[in-house]
């Protein structure tokens, strides 16, 4: 019997508690927004009573204490707005904001409620501290704190200055108010817990993926780009992480062999990075790690190592199957960058090692801004080196053209420079899985559809000008099924 009392009498602690812990930053959040709506209202209901007031009620007169509650709330007005506007997101500036918006505006209350009108009782003090409770989220030590200051505040002004014949019922009143303060604040305590624990359930549901228990593409994304809009004085470094071949694994051993090749991959990302980093599965078979307060490359790259060894040894115990993945990271230093433009080099960095068989390549921001400052010409991407030496040689421009595939050296090219991209050039006897899947990886980077693809059959011996070089222009992107279907015509013409 004791042990259940205990129980229920420590349920809104624990409730409070996780309320004001797991959800800190959307309390934060709300009691900003609520400071900032509330001072709106209450500074323009505090000058409507003054104009208003003395019109109905003859002996009513507009006080210091009116004054002061009224650049109190467009003082906070402003500062919320303001703090609002730059997105502060720090849980305990926002708590003592709160805090103080709270004590001075019932302070203030209870100013105009006691010395200014000594005959007359305090009607505000009780609805207000209700309001209060009801309107904010606090945790229970700041509510008691805050209210029983406020109280015994009002019950001194009381005493000190107000009249034996209302001193009764202020005290009535006040009291009243501070135990329904407290009753409502328990109430809304517990219904914003209930939301919360319905809230997580369902942002869990929809948030990560089944299969490999990482965050879903879009919870991921939302998630590093929530960090990077509001990081500040922190380095952070985004990894691209693909598994080699994994259709061939699927056509091999199976789409069963292939989910559970894909599920170690999800178990062993949870094993190695930390809790706080932002782990999630992006694509079929690509991954993606926002590590969080970190910029040495040298660091990064050993744990990558480490996670690509263990995934591989992983896999192999379970399944007797072979695997590789491809890693690419770009590592932030301390001035904001947006989530695509990180997302874009580390993909980046994750196809250069397809052509060189590399499995790591991690490389700051910075140097590859350095990069891409050298890249003035258009750029054209070749899948064969024949093809970007006779393909230069007929251009009457300068340009960048670099072979993607059949060259030994990594491909490098800043993902921001793809907007400058005129064409790929492509030899329609080379195509392979590889070559495809990079064409469609360059249209979701480069976020249109309109980049030609020019096929070439760079093994005949051809001489003349471009147009006879170029065998036909296809629109972006190139799938298998438009080049047989090309190749058919091509073929039915001939």
């Amino acid at each position: 019997m004791f042990d259940k009392i205990k129980e229920i009498l420590q349920k809104p602690f624990h409730h409070n508690k996780a309320l004001i812990k797991g959800g800190a930053d959307q309390v934060a959040r709300n009691n900003l927004a609520i400071i900032n709506q509330s001072g709106v209202l209450g500074f323009g209901i505090t000058i409507l009573l003054c104009l208003v007031t003395p019109f109905l009620i003859p002996e009513w007169f507009v006080t210091i204490g009116h004054v002061l509650i009224a650049l109190n709330y467009l003082f906070f007005t402003i500062l919320s707005r303001y703090l609002i506007k730059i997105k502060v997101r720090d849980v305990k500036a926002i708590r003592l904001l709160t805090d103080s918006y709270t004590f001075i505006s019932l302070i203030l209350i209870a100013y105009i409620n006691t010395i200014p009108y000594p005959d007359k009782p305090g009607t505000l003090m009780a609805s207000m501290m209700i309001l209060s409770a009801a309107l904010f989220t606090y945790s229970i030590m700041e509510a008691t704190v805050i209210f029983t200051a406020i109280m015994g505040a009002f019950v001194y002004l009381t005493f000190a200055f107000k009249a034996d014949v209302v001193i009764g019922e202020d005290l009535f009143m006040v009291m009243s108010g501070y135990f329904l303060s407290g009753v409502v604040f328990l109430i809304v305590n517990k219904l914003r817990y209930k939301e919360f624990v319905l809230k997580n359930h369902y942002i869990m549901l929809s948030s990560y993926d089944d299969l490999t228990g990482v965050l879903a593409k879009k919870s991921c994304e939302d998630a590093c780009k929530e960090y990077l809009d509001y990081r500040t004085e922190t380095c952070c470094a985004v990894i691209v992480i693909d598994v080699d071949n994994f259709k061939s694994i699927n056509d091999s051993y199976g789409h069963y062999c292939g989910d559970l090749v894909l599920k170690t991959v999800g178990d062993q990302l949870q094993k190695v990075f930390l809790d706080t980093d932002v782990i999630g599965r992006i694509g079929g078979d690509e991954f993606l790690v926002l590590m969080k307060n970190i910029n040495d490359i040298e660091v990064i790259y050993k744990k990558l190592q480490h996670f690509n060894q263990v995934v591989k040894e992983a896999v192999f115990t379970q399944l007797d199957i072979p695997v590789s993945l491809s890693l690419g990271g770009v590592t932030t230093g301390y001035e904001p960058v947006d989530f695509t433009t990180l997302y874009q080099l580390a993909d980046q960095m994750m196809y250069a090692n397809k052509p060189s068989q590399k499995s790591i390549t991690v490389r700051s921001v910075k140097e590859l801004e350095g990069q891409s400052k050298s890249n003035d010409g258009k750029i054209f991407l070749s899948c064969h080196q024949v093809t970007c030496d006779f393909f230069k040689s007929q251009l009457d421009f300068e340009c960048d053209l670099v072979d993607i595939f059949s060259s030994p050296m990594d491909f490098k090219l800043p993902v921001k420079d793809i907007a400058d991209i005129a064409a790929v050039v492509v030899d329609y006897h080379q195509l392979d899985d590889d070559q495809y899947s990079f064409l469609e990886r360059l249209k979701d980077n480069r976020h249109t559809k309109e980049l030609p693809v020019l096929l070439v059959n760079a093994g005949d011996e051809i001489k003349g000008d471009l147009e006879k070089f170029i065998s036909h222009h296809i629109s972006y992107p190139l799938t298998r099924e438009k080049l047989e279907q090309y190749m058919m015509h091509r073929k039915n013409v001939g």
